[in-house]
């Protein structure tokens, strides 16, 4: 079984579940995207991406971002 934290309690990855933290105070909801974050986003990921190359080219095969 897989398990999600959403709203700080551990939860089955299911839909009811996600629907159920829609209707918490604190939960998850939609937003209109950013196309600043959305990019702050690609280049943290490629970052990441070029940081795992070079690590495994000289072998190294755990990393943290």
């Amino acid at each position: 079984m897989n398990s999600l934290i959403l709203c700080g309690v551990i939860m089955q990855s299911d839909k009811k579940y996600l629907k159920w933290c829609t209707k918490q105070k604190k939960g998850i909801k939609l937003v209109k995207g950013s196309e600043i974050l959305q990019k702050a986003y690609v280049k943290k990921s490629q970052e990441a991406l070029k940081s795992m190359e070079v690590n495994a080219h000289v072998g190294i095969n755990e990393w943290a971002v």
